[in-house]
């Protein structure tokens, strides 16, 4: 009863643990779907409200930290070190789950790009993608190529920043969300103006004002500078509209910056010279060395020495900085050495595969050519089965015609006797019938003697001489009747003996042509069961059947090929056998040819036929019974 009792309660112990995984699994799972919906700030809060008792357990704790850090980023919250989304990492490089390990991968190059560490963000990002792309995930790829154009655009590598601003809007378009498409549009434009391609930066550009209003205000300010400097040059009133726009929205250095210039060149230095000065002091990260020196140049050209001074100082702390933090960090060289790596790898990968290809490529050669040499083997273990056989049954219906001629013979023999015995009968019956005539005969004269004895012993005694006389002569003839009785008596008896013979016979007659009609169904069925062997499992006793059929028709083999000699002999070996194998043993190892040639002898061919089956000259054949006699066994 105890043991009963400790069973269901580790049974329930392990439902609740199960079902509380399946909740913790659940809590999470509707976390990340949030994410999915870029609802980032409920994402944020939900994280936040987990236990922190589920937090510490193994088997989510990748998953847990993973989407903190994730949710950390997109809602703006700061991070203070890559400990935990360095934990997911770990788990998911060891758990082989490339989706989850794509997104670690992204969200730490994310933070590392916000430390400025460019070097391992874009060894990270890479390989992101590369694992992006390994599982075809779309939403993947798209972030982790625009995340790698930006690094190459931030240290100036504009030939990579336009490739994957190219593979964005490729993902974007697969994808068909209509706010990513926005941004690849104008991904693809920024990489045309840093490369100075203006036309083809345009085109991108105003691919992206019908859509404008799917882009997050907060990134809006962005795209408007970015879509008014392509018409900074060619149409500065159009560019001063989406600069003024942009500026309404969030005071960008960048986008005043534009928008001096164009003051500038309009010839309103004072207002260029003011938006210069915003520019400086605004910051949003965006490097001031040009602000810096158009300032310079705006103080020199008005003898503000004092502040050329100070702006040529910051011009010079800037280019420092720069320099220092770029010094051996080359982002173009990093990506180099990965792509190479990869590429190595990928390159040694492949031919592993190829090894590995030709393993199995060789395996399954050496298995086909044994299988197919195992098929042969079968096949002629199974062909020389059908031959022996088709021999069987030839012998078979031999002994049954043989049996047949002979039961042919015995009931020949048997009607003949059964017409003797019943001629003999015939015969017998007609003397017993005289016999009864000639006893009815004597009978009536004895009748008559003995009235006449009855009549003259009445008279006088002289006639008593007669009457034995009379006497005499009926005792004869009772003597006579007596006779015939035997006789006929002997005639019944030989007569009731024939018949017995003859219905004894006439019974072996009738089993004897049961028999001879159940040989002929034997012959039939046998006949039938060699045919379907020939016609059914073995084409080539069929074929032979054919080429055997031409050649009793006196046929030629003038166009016959070594395989036709070799059909017609697996033939006459099936159904000749012991002709073939006196064949063999008299002779050694021959050709089809010559083999062919002694058979057709055993057929019963002569010399001309020979001559006309087989095309050839008397000497010829002279020629080839030597060759053979030559090789005959001793």
């Amino acid at each position: 009863m105890s043991k009963k009792y400790i069973l269901h309660v580790i049974t329930t112990l392990l439902i609740i643990l199960g079902c509380g995984n399946q909740q913790n699994s659940s809590i999470l799972d509707d976390i990340e779907s949030l994410v999915s919906k870029e609802k980032y700030d409920s994402a944020y809060q939900e994280i936040l409200n987990i236990e922190p008792s589920f937090r510490e357990k193994t088997e989510f704790q990748a998953h847990f930290y993973l989407l903190l850090t994730q949710t950390s980023l997109l809602t703006n919250h700061p991070l203070s070190s890559d400990s935990l989304i360095n934990v997911s990492i770990a788990y998911y490089e060891k758990n082989a789950n490339d989706k989850k390990l794509s997104d670690a991968y992204y969200y730490k190059a994310e933070y590392l790009l916000q430390c400025k560490d460019y070097g391992q963000a874009i060894v990270l990002c890479k390989k992101a993608y590369d694992l992006a792309h390994k599982i075809n995930h779309y939403k993947l790829q798209y972030k982790a190529a625009k995340l790698i154009s930006y690094i190459n655009c931030v240290n100036g590598n504009y030939d990579l920043q336009l490739e994957y601003a190219r593979k964005t809007l490729d993902y974007a378009l697969k994808t068909k969300r209509k706010r990513w498409i926005a941004y690849a549009y104008n991904d693809v434009n920024e990489a045309y103006q840093y490369q100075g391609i203006i036309d083809s930066a345009t085109v991108y550009a105003e691919k992206v004002i019908p859509i404008l209003n799917s882009v997050d205000s907060k990134d809006l300010p962005y795209i408007l500078n970015s879509i008014g400097y392509v018409y900074i040059t060619k149409d500065p009133q159009k560019a001063k509209e989406f600069f003024k726009k942009s500026l309404s929205i969030k005071p960008l250095s960048r986008t005043l910056e534009n928008l001096a210039y164009i003051y500038n060149k309009e010839g309103n230095e004072k207002k260029a010279y003011e938006l210069w000065n915003n520019a400086l002091f605004n910051d949003d990260d965006v490097p001031v060395d040009k602000v810096i020196y158009h300032i310079l140049q705006y103080n020199l050209s008005h003898n503000n020495l004092d502040g050329a001074c100070e702006q040529l100082f910051n011009l010079v702390t800037i280019k420092d900085s720069l320099k220092t933090a770029l010094s051996d960090r080359s982002i173009e060289q990093i990506q180099q050495k990965y792509d190479e790596k990869i590429a190595n790898d990928k390159h040694d990968k492949e031919i592993l595969r190829w090894y590995i290809f030709a393993l199995i490529l060789a395996i399954i050669i050496i298995f086909l050519i044994g299988h197919i040499r195992y098929k042969k083997y079968k096949s002629r273990i199974a062909f020389k089965e059908q031959q022996l056989l088709i021999n069987g049954y030839i012998n078979e219906i031999g002994q049954l015609k043989g049996h047949n001629d002979n039961a042919e013979h015995q009931i020949g023999e048997l009607k003949c006797r059964v017409s003797d015995y019943l001629e003999r009968i015939k015969n017998l019956e007609e003397s017993s019938c005289n016999s009864e005539k000639h006893i009815v005969e004597l009978k009536e004269k004895i009748l008559d003697y003995t009235e006449l004895i009855e009549q003259l012993t009445e008279t006088e005694n002289n006639a008593n001489h007669q009457i034995d006389s009379l006497n005499g002569i009926i005792k004869d003839y009772k003597d006579q009747i007596d006779r015939l009785n035997q006789a006929d008596n002997a005639s019944k008896i030989e007569i009731s003996s024939l018949k017995g013979k003859i219905e004894e016979y006439l019974g072996q007659i009738s089993n004897l042509q049961t028999t001879h009609k159940e040989a002929e169904l034997q012959i039939v069925d046998l006949n039938q069961k060699i045919k379907d062997i020939m016609e059914q499992e073995s084409p080539r006793l069929a074929k032979g059947k054919l080429l055997y059929d031409q050649i009793l028709q006196n046929g030629t083999t003038v166009e016959w090929t070594n395989d036709d000699y070799k059909c017609f002999i697996d033939f006459y070996k099936a159904t000749n056998f012991v002709s073939y194998s006196k064949i063999v043993k008299k002779y050694s190892p021959m050709t089809a040819h010559n083999t062919f040639f002694l058979l057709l002898y055993e057929i019963g061919k002569n010399d001309k036929e020979i001559r006309q089956i087989m095309g050839i000259t008397q000497e010829a054949i002279r020629s080839t019974r030597f060759r053979i006699q030559k090789h005959s066994k001793k």
